[in-house]
């Protein structure tokens, strides 16, 4: 399982994208869960099994339509919504309607879809969040994901239940990541595979070197990079694999 973390300028998180991969043979399939919020930790979109949903807000912060977007089919369905006993419900579509549980503080904390008659539940997702409104967990209905923060808000940890994954993430006190468990390399080769990468900085800051260590602590690959200057103001990277 691949992950990958994007911040808003004061820290906070922004995106977060988790890839589930499956390998048959030459087959290579990728089910992509990802989760965005906005500078004030409201949920803007969250997707899963290639389904994009949306949550558009007035100029008050408060939901006003919901967007679903199959992103395979490039399918576009907006529904707006309406608030019943402090419940926001979205209008019936085709197929499905769909229920979206706020809490007193406007965090979403769960989401129902169901067919159009109500008889039957197809999809719901539940959230958790902390006192500082960061998400800890995202729980639907054969897969969770729980997350772990260090004190300036990073993500240094993230479990997965579907393949058994824990990823452990360390900073730097100028939060430059250091290391991460199991690294990117092996997630993309098996999900449940172990080892390390580690990151290497210049005096100045910049990305010199990662390494890739298996389990038992052998280095087995690397990256490392060179930069050159064509203004003051300009700089390019380049990045050679090393073992």
């Amino acid at each position: 399982m691949a992950q990958s973390f994007e911040y808003h300028a004061d820290g906070s998180l922004k995106e977060w994208r988790a890839c589930i991969t499956s390998v048959n043979q030459k087959l290579q399939a990728c089910d992509e869960d990802f989760l965005r919020l906005d500078p004030s930790g409201r949920i803007v979109d969250f997707g899963r099994s290639g389904e994009r949903t949306s949550i558009v807000r007035d100029e008050d912060g408060n939901a006003s339509t919901i967007e679903i977007r199959n992103l395979a089919t490039k399918d576009v369905e907006r529904r707006a919504v309406v608030e019943e006993n402090g419940v926001l419900l979205e209008k019936d579509g085709p197929t499905v309607v769909g229920r979206s549980f706020f809490d007193e503080r406007g965090r979403l904390i769960q989401y129902q879809s169901q067919s159009a008659d109500k008889h039957e539940y197809y999809t719901t997702l539940t959230w958790t969040y902390d006192n500082s409104d960061r998400v800890v967990s995202i729980t639907k209905a054969f897969n969770s994901y729980s997350f772990v923060h260090d004190e300036d808000g990073r993500i240094i940890g993230v479990d997965q239940t579907t393949i058994p994954h824990k990823l452990r993430r360390r900073f730097d006190a100028n939060g430059r990541l250091l290391d991460q468990q199991p690294p990117l390399f092996f997630r993309q080769l098996s999900p449940s595979a172990r080892g390390s990468e580690r990151y290497r900085y210049d005096p100045g800051g910049l990305l010199v070197e990662i390494l890739v260590s298996n389990e038992e602590g052998a280095a087995i690959a690397g990256t490392e990079f060179t930069y050159a200057y064509r203004r003051a103001s300009t700089r390019v990277a380049n990045g050679k694999g090393g073992r």
